[in-house]
């Protein structure tokens, strides 16, 4: 995954979608920001990916679902510090 990707970030029975506003050249860690509260996250997520394939959250240590997400076009166009999310129902 790579920057300005949408995806499904799912934790238990909760699922938002989210905006990679960060990724390592390597895709495997992220910052992910959201609307909502995941994981005792609220609006953003650092996720690394593991050897297994699967997502951590690097703050709780639990494993996250990411799968791709539709992009549904932003109203705004983000700058690299902006914090406004573009993948919006």
């Amino acid at each position: 995954m790579r920057y300005g990707d949408c995806v499904r970030l799912a934790f238990e029975d909760r699922t938002v979608e989210a905006e990679v506003t960060l990724a390592s050249g390597n895709g495997r860690s992220l910052v992910l920001a959201f609307d909502g509260f995941v994981d005792g996250c609220v609006g953003t997520m650092p996720v690394l990916l593991e050897d297994d394939g699967t997502w951590t959250n690097i703050l709780s240590g639990h494993t996250v679902r990411l799968t791709p997400a539709p992009d549904r076009g932003r109203s705004i166009s983000l700058h690299p510090n902006s914090t406004a999310i573009g993948c919006v129902a």
